[in-house]
């Protein structure tokens, strides 16, 4: 949630979501990986 707060504080997001990585993606990434996806309106 802190990233989330940086993210909206800083650009005009029309929404947010919060949610965990499929067990693909983490198996790969290790742990402790975050990321942010930007989709234009």
């Amino acid at each position: 949630e802190k990233l989330q707060a940086l993210v909206t504080a800083r650009f005009e997001c029309v929404e947010t979501i919060v949610t965990e990585l499929s067990p693909a993606l983490a198996v790969h990434s290790g742990p402790g990986t975050v990321g942010v996806s930007f989709f234009p309106t």
